[in-house]
């Protein structure tokens, strides 16, 4: 199983390996986890509300695996800012960071709770697996998983042609947060994998 785990919008896919060896999506969902606006109205203290959001990530995360039988999770990590402003998650995650890092923790704390073994890989390694270079777009990167895995564009469209039908966002631009959870599942199953060889 892969996760790209946001505060407000995470991706999660389900990848099997054939006995073939050939990785195939069998499902994705993106979950979407807006502030309550009546949270404040209300008088309902900001992190009080924050932490309703990370318990829907830690559910959502928590019954794929359950649902999958996943044994593997892998998730996507980031650098942190230096204090030269070097990219990281503090300029993507528009100074949400900590909320940012925080919904990673909640993600590895559902995979642990499970037994599953915790693979994190860099948005660079995505690239790489998914296209063969760091030097991709987010559209290379859509193209490259399908031929990496069997039915991924078919998996994301019908996940949220149901999100439309039940008037969820499902805006073309979230479709990566699933192309991305798919690609942690594809780095994870390789890391795993490579492992067992070393250690048989």
């Amino acid at each position: 199983m892969g996760v790209d785990p946001g505060f407000a919008n995470t991706g999660i896919a389900v990848v099997k390996l054939e006995d073939d060896g050939r990785a195939r999506c069998l499902g994705v969902r993106f979950l979407h986890t807006p502030a309550d606006k009546k949270a404040k109205k209300h008088g309902l203290r900001t992190d009080a509300d924050d932490l309703r959001r990370f318990e829907l990530i830690f559910d959502a995360a928590t019954r794929a695996i359950d649902r999958s039988g996943a044994k593997v999770v892998g998730l996507e990590t980031y650098k942190i800012a230096g204090a030269r402003g070097a990219p990281g998650i503090a300029r993507q995650a528009g100074g949400n960071a900590w909320k940012v890092s925080m919904s990673y923790g909640v993600c590895v704390g559902a995979a642990l709770s499970r037994g599953c073994k915790v693979f994190a890989h860099s948005p660079a390694e995505l690239k790489v697996i998914a296209c063969g270079r760091v030097a991709a777009s987010k559209e290379d990167v859509m193209r490259g998983l399908a031929t990496r895995c069997l039915d991924v564009h078919e998996v994301v469209e019908r996940h949220f042609e149901q999100l439309r039908a039940e008037r969820k966002v499902a805006a073309k631009s979230k479709y990566e947060h699933c192309y991305d959870a798919i690609g942690h599942a594809l780095l994870a199953l390789k890391t795993a994998n490579e492992l067992t060889a070393m250690m048989s």
